[in-house]
């Protein structure tokens, strides 16, 4: 339930610093609070739902489901948390690019 609350929270931050960016859209520190924020909730409130999942095979019963509750939250968290690494990776190397050629991926 925390997760959940937390990631509405950073949800709510986020389009409210979207909303700041209506009147200024160049001001770079909105901008990147609203990035960081709408990028970073939805995993939060995924969590949420996949500890759902887990408490749900717990109640129904584990013999319904093909893997262990606890191998769901562990296995969906985990793609998550690589999901969000390549996000941030992708969002640094294309903040680091000061021309149009250093952001562009070369096709192979």
């Amino acid at each position: 339930m925390l997760a959940m609350f937390l990631g509405l929270a950073l949800e709510v931050v986020g389009y409210i610093t979207r909303i700041m960016l209506h009147d200024e859209p160049f001001i770079k520190n909105n901008f990147i609070l609203y990035l960081i924020f709408l990028t970073i909730a939805p995993a939060f409130i995924s969590a949420g739902i996949y500890l759902c999942l887990s408490r749900i095979i717990v109640l129904f019963g584990s013999g319904l489901s093909r893997l262990n509750a606890r191998t769901y939250t562990i296995l969906f968290c985990t793609s998550d948390l690589v999901s969000l690494i390549l996000q941030g990776v992708g969002g640094a190397l294309a903040s680091v690019g000061e021309t149009t050629e250093d952001v562009r991926v070369p096709n192979p």
